[in-house]
């Protein structure tokens, strides 16, 4: 474990402990398996659980293991429900409870062992089910929710009541937090409509309101939101946002020693050893009365969202900016895995061996969303990066699109409102407005870089006259370009194909979108509509463009899939050809679904992103190969916005607006000549039940395994440069211990290899 002194700062990474799901490198990531691709910044809730700290953001949980000292992931990938987290709790000392937004729960025992518990989010109630609070109570688990409360039965696994609605005309009144009196003898619940409490007794029925009281202005308590609550011996305590701690004396609330100020918020009370771990805003307090408290800092935290105590005057934080931070001594120490610094992506790109990822945003009338971030990149040494405006970036929002100038070393970053921003590797950055560059919009968008290290830029069209598009030559010489239609004011995005043409995604007026050819060698531009010798698009609503290996353009729309087959056809003044709809089961294909995304691997198939999952379909998009969802796989939620894939290793990216993952695929960029051809794993040892990976290939290569007899076992052709073998014969059996020889040839002949591998016992 490496640890860094930054300033007031120790960041503890975890380079070789996290779990081999993150840890496995480029060459170890097996074919046809995920990795999680989260941010670890920003968390909101922590346990001490079986001498483990437990700490979680939305989408996923990581634990410091206090006896070895390593950091470890959990995600769907290692058994986890994987919906939305909003909380996590602990039972009896050694259960980690984690819930979630929908109402599911799941328990983590002491050896790992992952039970889910949904008998809330299979129930019938009516509207939200998310966990927000755990209160232990002897085998009973009381759950605040969006619906009320209800308290699980820990020895049946099992919910014993629930309580919906509690409110003075029953509608929907969200429990944020509960506890107990000393005695046991009340309960005390915040609530979206108020501080509660009733008695805690067999004998008082807690679904009817008229057993709960009420308090507010009348007794002492300000207007401000309520969220947090605690017990210090016989005091109840409660935050007010705004306002501060106020604590109950028996028969009203009063304000403690604690005072917040206007949009301040106190964001958890911790109950711990006759004492309370309070966070507000950027300080933490340790409350032992009303009137006495220790604060431990004012700045050394960013959002210190819940607090709990070590063993010795420690403290360990969940912190909205930071992540998992142990106080000792003083000192703060970051200790969290390497990942992205943001769930939020835009876009991704692959260039320069790197995957780039842009966390800005459009609204849905292409308006700017201030969404802050950075530029993220994931290197081939498995680590997140980022250039943000606190170390190399000017300040901007809403990053859109990224590309590369390699003839001058040039890397430039669009942002929607702030202008171009372009510096070299590392920096420094300078950006680039229309007060100091040629650019009359700081509303830049589309970047793509051509053969001959031209750079494109797109920007928004402010007023009838001005330029909307424009290129950087390899001279850092600028020309400007204007649209010929009011439809072309709008560029938001740009691929250039083979042949140097510019193909550019617009938005257009009333939130919809179009599509334009452009090419500067001929000064043209060719406006696609939904009418016959326009294109006849499925729609002018265009999301997505890909180019595929075979020089076919692929049109992604609000309604479906379009190919220009043979793009070299369109031209300026001639009729255009209207574009090909691939029939599939009678129908166009996905004439039904929005498509967000295309992009086409080293096989030439298509992966394609939409708000209902991604799928690989055949080279021709006849046929659906796979079909992933966040039910059938760890993809966090339905909702594919941007792909990219690392050519080398055939890993595919998805970015969705629950943040990124990858999928080892099984097809790589295709070679004219092997390059260093690899099988991998090698040798394949027992319980291995994922695909044997054969890469370095030259594209498409007929590919014969055999036994050391000279029997063929199997023969495939390879996605690309990559073929694999699920190491099953051609009667179904798995192929048995001993070595195996792998014969392989290019499509003419002209180039072969031979390769072995072992499978052991």
């Amino acid at each position: 474990m490496l640890k860094v002194r930054v300033g007031k700062f120790v960041i503890v990474v975890a380079i070789a402990l996290i779990q081999c799901s993150l840890s496995l490198t480029y060459g170890q990531i097996g074919i046809g398996q995920w990795r999680v691709h989260y941010p670890y910044v920003a968390t909101h809730s922590v346990v001490d659980v079986d001498n483990k700290i437990y700490t979680a953001s939305n989408f996923v949980v990581y634990y410091y293991d206090k006896q070895d000292g390593s950091l470890n992931v959990m995600s769907k990938i290692e058994g986890l429900y994987g919906a939305e987290i909003n909380k996590i709790g602990s039972y009896n000392g050694t259960t980690a409870m984690v819930g979630y937004v929908d109402g599911s729960i799941d328990m983590i025992s002491p050896g790992g062992e992952i039970t889910k518990f949904n008998d809330i989010q299979r129930s019938l109630i009516i509207g939200s089910k998310s966990i927000n609070h755990f209160l232990e109570v002897g085998s009973n688990m009381i759950l605040s929710t969006d619906y009320g409360m209800s308290i699980i039965n820990m020895s049946k696994k099992e919910v014993s009541d629930s309580y919906i609605n509690i409110s003075s005309d029953g509608s929907s009144n969200p429990f944020y937090g509960s506890v107990l009196s000393r005695d046991e003898d009340s309960i005390f619940v915040v609530a979206e409509k108020g501080v509660m409490a009733a008695r805690y007794s067999s004998g008082v029925n807690l679904k009817d309101f008229s057993n709960w009281n009420v308090y507010g202005l009348a007794n002492g308590l300000p207007a401000g939101k309520s969220k947090t609550i605690g017990r210090v011996g016989e005091t109840i305590y409660v935050g007010v946002d705004d306002f501060g701690l106020y604590y109950f004396n028996g028969t009203s609330w009063a304000p403690t020693s604690i005072v917040g100020a206007t949009g301040s918020m106190v964001r958890s009370i911790i109950s711990k050893d006759n004492c309370a771990y309070v966070s507000l805003d950027q300080k933490i307090y340790k409350v032992v009365s009303p009137t006495l408290n220790t604060m431990y800092s004012g700045s050394d935290f960013l959002l210190p969202n819940e607090v709990i105590p070590g063993n010795n005057s420690d403290l360990w934080v969940s912190d909205g900016g930071y992540g998992l931070i142990h106080y000792v001594n003083g000192q703060t120490f970051i200790t969290r895995p390497n990942g992205p610094i943001s769930s939020d992506v835009y876009r991704l790109k692959f260039i320069e061996n790197k995957v780039y990822a842009c966390p800005g945003g459009l609204s849905n009338s292409f308006g700017p969303l201030y969404i802050d971030g950075g530029v993220m990149f994931f290197s081939q040494d498995e680590q997140w990066r980022a250039y943000t405006k606190y170390d190399y970036l000017p300040d901007t929002r809403d990053l859109l699109d990224i590309t590369y100038q390699s003839v001058r070393s040039k890397w430039y970053f669009s942002t929607f409102g702030f202008g171009l921003i372009e510096g070299g590797e590392g920096g420094p950055f300078t950006l680039l407005t229309k007060s100091n560059s040629p650019l009359k919009s700081n509303q830049t968008s589309g970047l793509a870089t051509d053969k001959k290290g031209t750079v494109w830029v797109g920007a928004t069209s402010e007023n009838i006259g001005d330029p909307f598009l424009y290129s950087i030559d390899k001279a850092g010489v600028w020309q400007s370009y204007f649209p010929f239609q009011n439809n072309g004011r709008y560029p938001l995005d740009i691929l250039i194909d083979a042949n140097s043409r510019k193909w550019i995604r617009l938005a257009t007026s009333g939130g919809k979108k179009g599509l334009m050819l452009f090419d500067e060698t001929n000064n043209s531009q060719i406006y696609f509509t939904e009418s016959n010798g326009s294109g006849q698009l499925p729609t002018v609503n265009v999301n997505a463009i890909e180019e595929d290996r075979e020089g076919q353009i692929w049109i992604g729309t609000d309604e479906g899939i379009g190919v220009f087959t043979n793009p070299s056809q369109i031209k300026p003044g001639n009729s255009i050809p209207n574009i090909y709809r691939p029939i599939v089961g009678g129908f166009p294909l996905f004439f039904d679904k929005k498509i967000n995304c295309i992009k086409a691997d080293g096989g030439n198939r298509k992966w394609v992103g939409t708000p209902d999952g991604v799928f690989l379909l055949s080279a021709d998009g006849l046929t659906t190969i796979s079909h992933f969802t966040s039910a059938n796989s760890p993809l966090p939620n339905d909702n594919i916005i941007t792909i990219t894939i690392d050519e080398q290793s055939g890993e595919v990216f998805f970015g969705t607006d629950k943040g990124i993952i990858s999928f080892r695929g099984d097809a790589t960029r295709g070679e004219k000549s092997y390059q260093e051809v690899k099988i991998f794993p090698n040798p394949v040892r027992p319980g291995f039940e994922g695909l044997l990976g054969i890469s370095g290939l030259t594209n498409n290569a007929v590919v014969k395994i055999t036994d050391s007899s000279g029997r063929l076992v199997y023969e495939t052709n390879a996605n690309g440069s990559t073929a694999t073998w699920n190491l099953k014969s051609y009667n179904g059996k798995r192929a048995s211990a001993g070595i195996y020889l792998v014969f392989s040839a290019s499509s003419d002949g002209s180039e072969k290899h031979v390769g072995k591998f072992a499978i052991v016992e």
